[in-house]
């Protein structure tokens, strides 16, 4: 954020002149002098790449050079770059990563490159010239050669990346957007699915994927991102959690006025002389105020996120995202037991968020209404995880074999008759990480038989449960509790089913 203030209005006319140095260092690690490192740290040791001691002890000579640059601006005519002298800052940092700062005329571009020649001899890092930048800002063209000249330094154009995150002295325009985000759909069609994480995939499809026109998304991402037991992902929010970060900064410059014309942050109106960062700020206190209610109460909220000197942002962030709650369905998969994967299936399909042949048809799709497993009724979300005779043969087997004495009635009310209780209980992680892992097969089977034309008998689907909420709750459970879930699974049907999951 600080680099991306700096760097901002480089592009306009009629500013003071001012000056910025993107370094690059000449194989940094190789170059590194030997005796240099002993001058400052008294060893014998050589310093090598991949050797866990080299980034610090290659971190300590660049602190050489740091302290170097510090003292840089104590010489007559050098002078700092523009909202640094009160700071007294003229360099950024980090590994060989190096930005350096000051006012855009000769005398202090000459003692940069005095300072670099002096830690040079020492050291031996020099400046890559081909890849060192010099960027400019209200310097006249003459005086501008004469740097480029005296220095061998390229010059720099806008934008460029530092960290990974570009640098531009303006907004980037909107057909500029617009055509980064064509090219980023056009390359994301050629990813392979591998390559994304589910909330990666849920966001992309939400971003705007479709069929033939139709929008394919069956839960917003905002719904997504909701906690379990509100019926979501559990997924950060990103956009919100960004917001929760720029309360950091509110919280940070709360406490000095420095750059803000002695004000206080929370009365600070938004300019355009202003970076996007600290308009981004401001954005949050005008929120803030008007969550809280006054400046007041805004202040103390921020506040009452630091706890011993340090801002936490998962507060922060908690306050921002709001309290959102479902139906007591949702508490059965809050349960640590259950496999993530099959939370999130179960958790559609309690919300009736699945990709079911009643839904497609609903958003406009012509297919046969035929359910899969039966291959006689329609397909629906009742019919196809309990009323289907398919599902009835499993949930019947599942049920005697956790010693229930009842049939299953439908998803929600499985769901509230397993939240009910406590998560510490064995046979509460024996239902709950059952009832997932069967909706999770059930869906799968049908998957299966719809796309790929493979059949699974029951029996098959049942062992498979069997074996994969055993082995979920294994590590968990009281040996004696652990034996009573294995019950009716002989030793055999556990070694073949393990066979099967690592062959495959």
């Amino acid at each position: 954020m600080l680099s991306q203030t700096l760097v901002k209005g480089y592009n306009r006319a009629n500013v003071s002149p001012h000056c910025m140095i993107m370094l690059d260092i000449r194989k940094a690690f190789d170059s590194l002098q030997w005796s240099f490192i002993a001058t400052i740290l008294s060893g014998k040791s050589g310093i090598r790449q991949g050797d866990p001691l080299s980034p610090y002890l290659f971190v300590l000579s660049m602190e050489v050079l740091s302290r170097y640059l510090r003292t840089l601006c104590d010489k007559p005519l050098v002078s700092y770059h523009p909202k640094c002298s009160k700071l007294k800052l003229n360099h950024l940092i980090f590994a060989d990563d190096l930005m350096i700062f000051v006012r855009g005329d000769v005398p202090s571009v000459a003692a940069v490159k005095s300072t670099l020649s002096l830690f040079a001899k020492l050291s031996r890092l020099h400046a890559n010239i081909e890849k060192t930048n010099i960027y400019f800002g209200g310097v006249h063209p003459d005086v501008k050669e004469v740097m480029l000249a005296a220095t061998g330094f390229s010059d720099g154009q806008f934008p460029f990346r530092y960290f990974g995150v570009p640098l531009s002295t303006s907004r980037v325009s909107v057909t500029m957007f617009d055509s980064l985000i064509l090219k980023i759909k056009h390359s994301i069609q050629h990813w392979s699915s591998n390559f994304l994480t589910y909330a990666g995939r849920v966001q992309l499809i939400n971003s705007g994927i479709s069929f033939e026109g139709r929008r394919m998304v069956f839960k917003t991402w905002k719904d997504i991102c909701l906690p379990w037991d509100a019926g979501g992902f559990n997924i950060k929010d990103l956009s919100t959690w960004n917001d929760a970060l720029q309360c950091r900064w509110l919280y940070l410059l709360a406490h000095t006025a420095y750059n803000l014309q002695h004000q206080s942050i929370w009365f600070v109106q938004p300019q355009d002389s202003f970076s996007s960062s600290l308009k981004g700020i401001l954005n949050v206190s005008d929120r803030l105020v008007a969550l809280a209610g006054s400046i007041t109460n805004a202040s103390s909220l921020i506040n009452s996120w630091c706890s011993h000197g340090k801002f936490r942002v998962t507060a922060a962030y908690s306050y921002l995202k709001g309290t959102v709650l479902a139906g007591p369905w949702a508490k059965a998969l809050t349960h640590p037991r259950i496999v993530p994967s099959h939370r999130i299936i179960c958790s559609l399909a309690a919300q009736m968020k699945l990709a079911t042949v009643d839904n497609m048809q609903h958003r406009g799709f012509y297919m046969l209404n035929r359910c899969s497993l039966c291959e006689v009724d329609l397909e629906d979300h009742a019919h196809l995880f309990f009323h289907c005779s398919f599902s009835k043969d499993i949930w019947q087997q599942l049920m005697h074999w956790m010693g229930i004495n009842r049939a299953g009635s439908c998803l929600l009310a499985e769901l509230e008759q397993a939240g009910v209780g406590n998560k510490q209980n064995w046979r509460m992680a024996w239902f709950c990480t059952t009832l997932a892992a069967a909706v999770y097969q059930i869906w799968n089977e049908r998957n299966s038989r719809l796309f790929r034309g493979r059949k699974a008998t029951a029996n098959e689907i049942i062992r498979k449960i069997k074996f994969l909420v055993s082995t979920r709750l294994l590590m968990w459970t009281h040996h004696k509790h652990y034996s009573l879930i294995v019950g009716s699974l002989c030793v055999s049907c556990i070694v073949d089913s393990l066979c099967k999951r690592i062959l495959l």
